[in-house]
């Protein structure tokens, strides 16, 4: 649950950068610390969105899914299996730009993330 609310936080703090960004293009967000440690520049990619809508929108429901569940459990919840396969599914789609490959390499977007094409 700890680890599930801190990355609702990181989510939601990478929404409103986002937002910021897309209100004024000029915005430098806090992420980037230089030009080789930019997320700035790829939250502009086509990669920072999916299906439209920019990724930490999923991050928000996803940690938020995350920290419910572990709430539940810490009231002594039970959960069935369809419930942690699914979580399990998320998960993995998560993590579709590192394993597909999708992401674009460092050169093409001067800047890189600790989760490749998650803005």
């Amino acid at each position: 649950m700890i680890a599930g609310a801190v990355g609702l936080l990181a989510a939601s703090v990478l929404l409103v950068e986002k937002i910021a960004l897309l209100e004024d293009p000029t915005y430098v967000p806090s992420c980037s610390i230089n030009p080789i440690l930019s997320c700035g520049s790829i939250m502009k990619t086509d990669q920072s969105e999916a299906f439209g809508f920019p990724n930490p929108i999923i991050g928000v429901a996803g940690f938020a899914i995350v920290v419910t569940v572990g709430a539940g459990i810490l009231a002594g919840g039970r959960f069935r299996r369809a419930l942690w396969l699914g979580l399990q599914a998320g998960a993995t789609f998560d993590c579709r730009p590192a394993y597909a490959g999708s992401a674009p390499p460092l050169s093409s977007t001067t800047g890189s993330c600790s989760r490749r094409g998650t803005s």
